[in-house]
């Protein structure tokens, strides 16, 4: 059974859901509407007998801000005094109300609703929300939520405001807007549910067999099982995970009134829901049909009875998994959304050398990895204060947004300290300073011997809202998003497991802010300096939501998977049986790693030890000379434990991951560097980590999700990843793995990348089995050495595409390998079903470097697509991966290729169409001196004009030049040499050939990697050859060997070289000779 996800695309614009517009009601909050008596005719005190002797109640004319306001004051009743609106407005439960109001006084004002049923009837008090007072005008806004009553259902309602005895308090500017309310009823759902099961799937009981809980139905008897989070997983109940197994759910619901009543389910993968014997959810047809999968995928409003109700539903479930969800209306209503940085106004990326932001005292800059598993390198900033140190960006225009989004600020938090000797206690937080004076904050309070950092929003010196959160998941994203209607949102999105936190409140402050100022503080609250490092500091807009793209298409997702049973047959095996390595079928990365394997008892044994001198730990890489685009991996392993190094089976391309249509992508099966003890000493800990790393452009797009094993690290595992064109799904000992924690890039529970929510891959990978050593995998020092991991065998299923569909691109409009900004590009390609399966295509898919741009369901299969910022905008191709970085448009390679999928999941793609948009601006001499053909062309003076005109380079400093003396301020690695090159970099040269002839050019260049992709030569945009950068003997990459390419015709005068890598490797000169005039 294959789990069908239907979806549209996401452009990036989503609706806050926790937005509320809705209609304003005629209040007369101005109190401009007077008796006789001077008294306002809308608002009065509320009569009843608690409230007696009442208190005085008087307009005071022009009170604040030239506006009226009323007075209550002289409340001496023991209940106080509380004043309301006279008329009584039509609303039902779960209405929405925004109070916006102006107050001053002393003490807590509460802020309510009386309700009344459609026959008028006193219906009871609502639940106030408590504001506390001032003495200054201050602005303040609630949002609540119309309920149901004791007597009926709720059909009008009264706003009020009330005080305690003794207080006294001016009111004015009041102002009320109601939103209809989607979800009605506000009784919680049955906590205890009797399950019958496993049952007969097509068991079709009565009505009336549904109007009570059996003590035994469908010859199974019941038993008592309650819901986590809204969700329960039947798979222990029915026998274990399976297909078309099934299971009967009875709840008991009681209501003291008649009243409408909204629930919401979801199940993999079909699914009746009844209320009372009436059937009120059937996906039975179609099965759940959405993804993910959660209580808001299929809602009905319904009809409850007074007394006792008997909610009943039918579960069938799927391939997947087991799961079946069921929420009421209090949870419908609780769902929340994360926030997502769409518009970028300000960064601060602490590449250095100078922050534009200021402080009171200066950082340190370091470069590092976000987290392991990253492989981009960033700046990162490292502040340390014994007392405050203050971090302010330069004053930016300021609006709030035309739109439903968000203004934000974001801040990307390291850690506490550069190592855990540095933590120290502190208090840092991220303020919002509004033109009226208030401040709204996210404060974090750091405490060194705790594992949870406590997270507070507060206005001003008031708590709004507060959280605990594990430590370790730092590093996070911190965004903070507010709007002029006072809502804030706070999103905690932890790189460590891509899992995402969500915070919300309402800050009054906001109401009358013009303009906001960001700020970060770092403060001392013990007796050591704290220390703070931190990344990516940003000003912009966000929006609320998922933004999962909604777009149609299948993936399998099978919840146990055996490929032999599947009919895969065996590509590549290795049992290690020999007591050799094989290699005819291996080849070690770099040389000199020999002395780091051994075969022991049948397993393959690769270790890790110190370097001769002590300094490094060493161990080796091995990758298959064959290559497989598509298919099942699998090993069987044992994990290593210790400090200083770590393991990895994974999948990617000789040169490292790049254009995934191209030249690869990574594919981390597992990387276990969490495995190691969280302390030196400690226990081990039991954590996988599942990647998938690819470039866009020169910016690396990466996701993750964190497993844990279920047993022993001295056990062995058989861990394998399917990877098929639109699913990579990972699997331990044949079970579709399920991720730790809930992820913010996937509406998954599973470890499975897809097409569409991540990217698509068509270019063949090796297998690759590592001992990775760097201090990603904790301090070295702390290991003990030497250390193994073991493997027993290597298996590679290939993917049986013989059922696929065919489809091939039949016309492109522009022929060109480079094109201008602005290039309206047209696609066509034609789509044909199986021979074998004749299923019916579904749908087309244009990608561009593995990145969704356009789909259509049916033919023409035409595309359109304009190189320009505005259109990629639109697109998930500049969508940030998990280090957050968004990918601006500009000159880099683009690869176009068609996918198209049939009834059956199958997927097919056209070959990819490559593309290279040229820079906009013209580059000029080193120097102002063009290089001399024939001569020697040497590669680090390349032209100038910096980034995006003379070059593309894919790290924020010149890492080669430590001096910082040579082309200070550019980012290209050279001095003597370009190293550290890496795929789809680019460099120009403007050169004088001095003679018309065929020439002759040598590369000299430096490598010991094997089967990389060759260096791409340009002249005037037009591709003339290919270097071929063959490894050489040496075990580094000095730049001592030659790669000729010749006969290549130029003519006299000035011409533009471009030089484009496609893998990495080290880069002298050119030499150009004239082989024939």
């Amino acid at each position: 059974m294959k789990t069908r996800l239907c979806f549209w695309l996401w452009l990036g614009l989503l609706t806050a859901s926790s937005m509320l517009s809705g209609d304003e009601l005629a209040i007369d909050g101005n109190f401009l509407q007077l008796n006789e008596d001077g008294k306002p005719t809308e608002w009065v005190l509320h009569g009843w007998e608690g409230f007696q002797p009442f208190a005085t109640l008087a307009v005071v004319p022009q009170a604040d801000q030239g506006a009226n306001a009323i007075r209550i004051s002289e409340a001496t009743a023991a209940s106080g005094a509380c004043v309301r609106t006279a008329k009584r407005f039509p609303g039902k439960s779960g209405d929405r109300l925004r109070i916006q109001f102006r107050a001053r006084g002393v003490g807590q004002l509460g802020v309510g609703m009386y309700y009344y049923t459609e026959r008028g009837e006193w219906n009871q008090t609502s639940a106030f929300h408590p504001v506390t007072l001032r003495p200054g005008w201050q602005s303040h806004v609630v949002t609540m939520e119309l309920g149901n009553g004791s007597t009926g259902e709720t059909g009008a309602f009264n706003c009020c405001f009330s005080i305690k005895r003794g207080m006294e308090f001016e009111l004015a500017s009041v102002k009320i807007w109601q939103e209809s309310g989607a979800i009605r009823g506000n009784l919680n759902l049955p906590e205890e549910w009797t399950v019958f099961a496993p049952v007969d799937r097509f068991l079709q009981p009565t009505a009336a067999e549904l109007l009570a809980i059996p003590a035994n139905f469908g010859g199974a008897a019941g038993q008592t099982v309650s819901f986590r989070d809204h969700t329960i997983d039947l798979a222990p109940l029915v026998g274990g995970p399976g297909k078309e197994k099934s299971a009967w759910l009875f709840g008991e619901l009681t209501s003291p009134i008649e009243c409408d009543y909204t629930l919401g389910a979801a199940a993999d993968w079909w699914m009746e829901v009844y209320l009372n014997g009436k059937k009120i959810i059937d996906t039975m047809d179609k099965g759940n049909d959405k993804s993910p999968y959660a209580i808001d995928n299929h809602v009905v409003t319904t009809r409850l009875q007074k007394g006792r109700n008997i909610l009943a539903a039918r579960v069938v479930t799927g391939a997947a998994s087991s799961i079946f969800m069921l929420g009421g209306p209090n949870d419908l209503r609780n769902i929340r959304s994360s926030l997502k940085i769409n518009r970028i106004a300000w960064i601060e990326d602490f590449n250095g050398p100078k922050p534009a932001c200021r402080s009171s005292a200066p950082p340190e800059f370091i470069q590092g990895n976000p987290t392991p598993g990253l492989l981009t390198v960033t700046g990162q900033a490292v502040y340390t204060t014994a007392d405050t140190v203050t971090i302010t960006p330069p004053e930016l225009p300021w609006a709030w947004p035309d739109n439903d989004d968000f203004w934000a600020a974001s801040i990307r938090i390291q850690g506490f300290g550069q190592t855990p000797e540095t933590r120290a206690n502190a208090n840092f937080a991220l303020n919002l300073t509004a033109d009226n004076g208030r401040q709204l904050a996210m404060r974090l309070e750091h405490q060194a011997a705790s594992d949870q950092l406590r997270i507070v929003i507060a206005q001003d010196q008031e708590i709004l809202a507060e959280q605990e959160l594990l430590y370790q998941l730092l590093p996070a994203d911190f965004i903070i998003g507010v709007n002029q209607r006072g809502e804030v949102i706070l999103s905690i999105n932890s790189l460590v497991d891509s899992s995402s936190t969500v915070l919300s409140s309402q800050a009054a402050m906001l109401l009358d802010a013009a303009s906001l100022q960001a700020s970060l503080t770092l403060k001392a609250t013990g007796a050591q300096p704290a220390q703070i490092v931190i990344d990516n500091f940003i000003i912009g807009q966000a929006t609320a939501g998922d933004g999962f793209p909604e777009v149609p298409f299948q993936i399998e997702r099978a919840k146990t998977f055996d490929p032999v049973q599947a009919g895969w047959k065996l590509a590549f095996s290795d049992e290690f049986n020999d007591g050799k390595l094989d290699l005819d079928k291996w080849y070690f990365v770099e040389p000199g790693q020999e002395d780091r394997i051994h075969f022991e008892d049948g397993k393959l044994v690769i270790t890790a030890d110190w370097n001769d001198k002590k300094t490094n730990v060493r161990s080796a890489s091995l990758y298959t000379h064959q290559e497989f685009l598509y298919g099942y991996f699998e090993a069987r392993i044992r994990f290593r434990h210790e400090h200083g190094w770590w393991s990895a089976f994974w999948l990617c391309s000789a040169g490292g991951p790049s254009n995934p249509f191209h030249d690869g992508l990574e594919i981390d099966i597992y990387e276990d560097y969490y495995l190691r003890s969280k302390e030196p000493g400690g226990e081990p800990r039991r954590i996988l980590d599942h990647n998938l790393h690819l470039f866009a452009g020169s910016v690396l797009k990466s996701w993750n999700y964190r497993s844990t094993l279920p047993g022993s690290l001295d056990d062995y595992y058989v861990i394998a990843c399917k990877w098929t064109p639109f699913e990579i799904s990972y699997y331990l000992d044949g079970q579709l793995i399920t991720s730790s924690a809930t992820v913010n890039h996937s509406p998954y529970d599973s470890v499975t990348y897809d097409a569409i929510h991540h990217a698509a891959g068509a270019s063949p990978l090796r297998a690759i089995l590592s001992g990775c050593c760097s201090r990603a995998g904790g301090d070295p020092a702390f290991g003990n050495f030497p250390e193994d991991f073991r493997i027993d065998y290597v298996r590679i299923y290939e993917y049986p595409d013989q059922d696929s569909p065919k489809v091939t691109m039949t016309s492109v409009s522009e022929s060109d390998f480079m094109l201008p900004p602005g290039t309206r590009l047209r696609f066509s390609a034609q789509a044909e079903p199986s021979p074998q399966s004749q299923a019916p295509i579904q749908a087309a898919y244009l990608f561009d470097s593995g990145f969704l741009l356009d789909y259509k369901t049916k033919p023409p299969f035409d595309f359109e697509v304009f190189l320009t910022k505005e259109y990629y905008d639109t697109t998930r191709y500049v969508a940030p991966g998990r280090a957050g970085r968004r990918l601006e448009f500009g000159p880099t390679l683009h690869a176009y290729s068609v996918f198209v999928q049939d009834a059956n999941g199958q997927v097919a793609h056209t070959t990819p169409v490559l593309k290279f948009i040229k820079p906009t601006t013209a580059s000029t001499p080193y120097l102002g001196k063009p290089q001399i053909i024939p001569g020697r062309l040497l590669l680090p003076h390349y032209d100038e004009g910096g980034p995006q005109v003379a070059y593309v380079d894919s790290t924020p400093e010149n890492v080669s030049d430590k001096s910082g003396t040579f082309r200070p301020g550019e980012q290209v690695d050279a001095t003597k040499s370009v190293v550290a090159v890496a795929s789809w970099e680019w460099l120009k040269y403007t050169v004088e050939v001095e003679t018309d002839g065929v020439y002759q050019a040598t590369l000299r260049y430096g490598t010991p990697r094997r089967n990389l992709r060759p260096l791409l030569l340009l002249v005037d945009d037009v591709i003339v050859g290919e270097f071929s950068i063959p490894p050489h003997e040496f075990p580094d990459y000095r730049t001592a060997t030659d790669s000729v390419l010749a006969n290549l015709r130029l003519t006299a005068g000035r011409h533009v070289l471009t030089l484009i890598p496609q893998s990495g490797a080290n880069l002298a000169y050119i030499d150009f000779t004239v082989a024939k005039p």
